[in-house]
């Protein structure tokens, strides 16, 4: 059953996101882990390179993430 976003002002669905079961989760879970163990090991340096890279990313789709949060909300979306 996927989870769906939903506007509460109109009722019209933003997205469906599809859900996880247990073993999914626990790789994911997994993942994270190991990746957390590796970027601990990296320099301050590498360290900020990595983390300027992921708020260029995030940056490049503020557009997008504030519609869907306003959205989401049940807010009207001043372009």
């Amino acid at each position: 059953m996927p989870f769906v976003s939903i506007n509460p002002a109109t009722n019209e669905v933003n997205d469906r996101y599809e859900t996880h079961d247990t073993t999914q989760v626990d790789a994911a879970l997994a993942r994270a882990a190991r990746a957390f163990d590796d970027f601990r090991r990296l320099t301050m340096a590498e360290r900020a390179t990595l983390l300027v890279r992921a708020a260029e990313l995030i940056e490049s789709e503020i557009p997008v993430i504030a519609h869907l949060m306003t959205s989401e909300m049940g807010k009207t979306f001043a372009a």
